[in-house]
């Protein structure tokens, strides 16, 4: 999880452990430990290709 404020709260800590789960907070400036930045690159790079350039359009 991010360092992010409202992840710290007291209550976020203890929903999440209320179901088990633990908190592991990751690095700050991390991105390449944060799975969901890896996702995120997908998706960014799946719109960017279906753009057309203008060259293309022009020709």
């Amino acid at each position: 999880m991010d360092n992010i404020n409202f992840h710290k709260n007291s209550k976020v800590k203890e929903l999440i452990e209320s179901v088990g789960a633990s908190i592991l907070f990751l690095p700050t400036y991390s991105p390449d430990l944060n799975p969901i930045e890896h996702y995120w690159f997908k998706i960014k790079h799946q719109i960017n290709a279906s753009f057309v350039l203008i060259e293309e359009l022009n020709s």
